[in-house]
């Protein structure tokens, strides 16, 4: 929750900087074509107002204006670069914990391997005890 309060906070903040920021740069903004295309206008063809309009079939271009543009695209874009930023480091923080597990399990694994070692090892050497003192009192009564 607290984590979730901070975000918000911080996407306000940043919100407001990339507005601050898209006025500053839109003050000094001219009117060239964001597009290099030549714009089209579509129109209507007659003044009827009850019928539809007639459309050009060209290619059609509507631009905002430079400042309108920025004041709308730059918060956006700084919000998304923020929240990419958030969610590598998400991800980044899920890779450590999952390849510490990994070594954990195989840290483990190696574990079992030389304890099952180990208790083999005793094991044998008990069973080759119990047969010495077996042959031993054999030998013994003979």
């Amino acid at each position: 929750k607290r984590h979730a309060h901070s975000r918000a906070m911080l996407r306000r903040l940043l919100t407001a900087l990339a507005c601050a920021l898209a006025l500053a740069l839109g003050a000094g903004a001219t009117e060239a074509p964001l597009i290099g295309y030549e714009r089209v206008v579509i129109e209507d063809d007659d003044d009827n107002p009850d019928t539809e309009p007639t459309f050009s079939k060209a290619l059609a271009f509507f631009e905002p204006d430079a400042k309108d543009f920025l004041v709308k695209l730059l918060p956006t874009f700084v919000n998304t670069q923020i929240y990419r930023a958030l969610l590598e480091s998400t991800a980044a923080e899920h890779a450590a914990r999952r390849q510490a597990m990994r070594n954990a399990t195989d840290n483990a694994g190696t574990l079992i391997d030389d304890l099952t070692l180990k208790m083999n090892r005793a094991r044998q050497s008990a069973i080759t005890q119990e047969l010495l003192e077996v042959v031993a009192g054999a030998d013994a009564l003979t």
